[in-house]
């Protein structure tokens, strides 16, 4: 009988830290929570709250699939249909009481969420573009895992075993690509810093929590539209990226996502050139830099983690 290894886990820090971050996450933790035992729904039944992968149906933006009224449904009399029509109801109803409360409570990511029942009885939750920033903002915020970790000999294979078309189209390997994507970030960054005096880093180890007031401060009719420049290629490159390193945390799934947000970066660059973003409106400016910044951040506990490489904002 061949013996198969089990894939390599992500450390505890790393895990924690996805976790704290992925989206999906974040938002099956806030429905779960506003779905209060009450006698309509058996709730005390439902031990998670299933959402689909990241869709992106325009121009509706940001949207998960959620098939928890089927599971109801198994122990109720009502049908799916009705089951997630009433769900979407007493969720919204919920998120709405804690927003009129104390805005300080409602997770950013479901600030202005939408939820609509289909007549296949799944439910639609669209993440509005409030919630896109008050998310990258957080994130920003969230302290990142940045000791350097030696590398074993599982990302070691899978380095060298797997198969990374840009890197073999580029004759590089895949540390040396993603600390070029990690680098070309900074100098993108550096170009939206020069302009604009509230965001002044390219460096988010040292100045993480800097220019971050233009995030904020974004009016809710001003706010990035899905045809952005980040938002059609980076912004979900990145929140797949992450849900799939909460999904599924292993080496493999980091470097592999890793790898899928550096060839993001890549496509982005051959793009757009720099004087692109320079031309923006000032909140499009600010949210390619909050998404920049995250996914810089994102490249370096993958580097620091999982490569055992110090990223360099400059080659």
């Amino acid at each position: 009988m061949r013996f198969v290894a089990r894939p390599m886990k992500l450390s505890d820090d790393v895990v924690n830290w996805v976790a704290n971050l992925a989206p999906r996450i974040l938002l099956q933790k806030a429905l779960l929570c506003n779905l209060t035992p009450t006698a309509d729904f058996q709730t005390s039944l439902i031990k998670s709250f299933p959402l689909s992968g990241l869709v992106i149906p325009v121009p509706v933006g940001y949207q998960y699939q959620s098939a928890i009224a089927h599971s109801l449904a198994a122990t109720d009399t009502r049908n799916a249909a009705t089951l997630a029509h009433q769900l979407a109801q007493a969720i919204a109803q919920s998120l709405s009481i804690q927003s009129g409360s104390d805005q300080s409570v409602t997770p950013a990511i479901t600030r202005d969420l939408q939820l609509q029942a289909t007549e296949q009885g799944y439910l639609l939750i669209t993440l509005s573009p409030a919630a896109i920033i008050g998310w990258l903002q957080h994130a920003i915020d969230a302290p990142a895992p940045t000791v350097i970790r030696a590398v074993g000999d599982e990302p070691r294979a899978t380095l060298e075993d797997r198969s990374w078309p840009l890197c073999d189209r580029l004759h590089l390997s895949l540390p040396m690509l993603l600390q070029w994507a990690y680098s070309r970030c900074a100098t993108w960054l550096g170009q939206l810093a020069s302009l604009d005096a509230d965001i002044n880093t390219n460096d988010w180890e040292t100045h993480g929590h800097q220019g971050t007031d233009l995030i904020r401060s974004c009016r809710s009719n001003a706010l990035p539209t899905h045809d952005t420049l980040t938002e059609h290629l980076l912004l979900p490159t990145l929140m797949r990226a992450l849900d799939q390193m909460a999904t599924r945390p292993q080496v493999k799934t980091g470097l592999g996502q890793g790898y899928a947000i550096a060839a993001a970066v890549y496509q982005f660059d051959a793009e757009n050139r720099l004087g692109d973003l320079l031309t923006l409106p000032e909140y499009e400016r600010s949210h390619c830099w909050s998404t920049l910044t995250v996914i810089q951040k994102v490249l370096a506990v993958i580097m620091t983690q999982l490569v055992g490489m110090t990223p360099k904002s400059h080659l």
